[in-house]
């Protein structure tokens, strides 16, 4: 709860407060909507209050309530969209509380602890979620275009980023969109630790929604973990050794996938200078993959 708290109060002080002074309430109406027993908050919650319960609905259940309204809106429209097909199932949602009732992973181990010690498994079992998300990822207008993500390159100051990196970024931008052909419908923030073990398969968790190419999404691999990236030039082979894996698994493009990468690099850097934020993550990985 401390970083959740931290993170709210940082974003709005004012409605954080407000909102936080009201969870207890809240988990009391939706304990007593859902019927929801042992509930137990997970302790990485970091922009939205979860916990796992159980239900008698529908037996071993997590509880997600969030501040941002957009956010468990989308999520909500995009789990029912996927519905269950690479992605974990949607049970409930309420309008009145942002909340929803989601299945819950078991295990529950992240893709994550597998990477990079046991990495051709990571890589091939990351690919197969994408495929499996893919059957039922048809376009729908009803979610956002990732162009609406991409305006934030207008907002972000150019002295903030290493000199010319924005105005590479807003060309490229323009030119990926022009070119852009088949569009799904996107989990959006797609890493190794929003992908869980579930019973005899993995699932995706936590999904954005939103509307674009799928690499889009595929970009958002990790590619090279924060140690790696430390050993510079061989940061830089990893990286492009598991982008060719990844993009002959998927059939996508090996240079389109890199130039999304780029892409999404720059966005998370222009993210966190407008949340006041530590870009160097993402800059650090920009320097040294397209040095």
């Amino acid at each position: 709860m401390k970083i959740l708290r931290k993170n709210l109060l940082k974003l709005d002080e004012k409605k954080a407060t407000k909102w936080l002074e009201s969870l207890g309430d809240t988990l009391e109406v939706l304990k007593q909507q859902w019927a929801l027993k042992n509930i137990e908050p997970v302790n990485n919650m970091t922009w939205n209050y979860v916990a796992k319960a159980t239900s008698k609905a529908y037996g071993d259940v997590c509880l997600k309530v969030g501040m941002q309204v957009d956010t468990i809106r989308d999520e909500f429209k995009a789990l029912n969209h996927f519905c269950g097909q690479g992605m974990i199932r949607v049970h409930d949602y309420s309008n009145t509380y942002n909340a929803l009732l989601i299945e819950q992973a078991i295990p529950g181990t992240t893709l994550k602890s597998l990477y990079p010690p046991t990495e051709e498994t990571a890589i091939e079992s990351y690919a197969a979620v994408v495929q499996e998300m893919k059957k039922n990822a048809k376009d729908c207008d009803n979610f956002k275009h990732l162009s609406y993500w991409l305006r934030v390159f207008d907002d972000v100051n150019e002295d903030d980023l290493p000199a010319g990196l924005l105005s590479k970024g807003k060309i490229l931008r323009q030119n990926l969109l022009n070119a852009e052909a088949d569009t799904c419908v996107l989990h959006g923030d797609l890493h190794l630790d929003n992908i869980l073990s579930h019973k005899n398969d993995w699932v995706a968790i936590d999904p954005k929604g939103i509307r674009g190419p799928l690499a889009f999404d595929v970009a958002c691999f990790d590619f090279v973990t924060d140690d790696e990236l430390l050993q510079g030039n061989k940061a830089k082979e990893l990286y492009l050794r598991r982008l060719h894996k990844l993009s002959n698994m998927l059939n996508l493009g090996p240079v389109n996938l890199q130039e999304w990468v780029f892409m999404r690099l720059l966005l998370g850097a222009c993210w966190m200078i407008q949340d006041k934020g530590n870009p160097m993550p993402f800059l650090d990985r920009i320097s040294i993959f397209y040095e």
